[in-house]
């Protein structure tokens, strides 16, 4: 079965030593054929059970995670960002796992969500240190650049002849 989806919705996990623990295993049931509640993609930081920046998959993209809605996809990342910033090679991966889920889904930077903004959401996740504009700006940038027709384009350098 397949399901439309039709956002993506960022999370964080707090920063909770035995909640990656408990990420991590999920993850690992999975791999075993067995069900995880949780979310989609999770994106590791610099802890002890995970790699800063390595992505794992949870949840299959065709049943909806528990902290998501029915038509969105979850991307949790790892760490308490109303503390912290992600790291950089947290957020490079972020980035790439975003710009690749709105590529393949057909969404646009606007379809992409933190937590505290779905309606009724009472909670600073992922985090009062994650700008949504931001991360939906760079998104958008990048989506653009790559829409133009780059085979059309004639560059002209200023003087030159043709």
């Amino acid at each position: 079965m397949s399901r439309e989806i039709k956002r993506i919705v960022l999370h964080h996990d707090g920063g909770i030593f035995d909640r990656c623990k408990y990420f991590l295993e999920g993850i690992r049931d999975v791999s075993r054929g067995e069900g995880y509640e949780g979310y989609h993609f999770i994106i590791g930081n610099k802890g002890i059970l995970n790699r800063d920046g390595q992505i794992y998959s949870g949840r299959a993209i065709e049943t909806s995670g528990r902290y998501t809605p029915a038509d969105a996809l979850g991307v949790c990342l790892l760490g308490n960002f109303d503390k912290e910033h992600p790291s950089d090679k947290q957020r490079a991966t972020l980035v790439e796992c975003l710009l690749e889920l709105c590529t393949r889904n057909n969404l646009t930077e606007k379809d992409i969500l933190g937590h505290r903004e779905l309606p009724g959401a009472r909670t600073t996740c992922p985090g009062r240190r994650i700008n949504m504009n931001e991360i939906r700006g760079e998104i958008g940038n990048h989506l653009f650049a790559h829409s133009l027709p780059h085979d059309d384009i004639q560059y002209k350098i200023p003087g030159e002849r043709k």
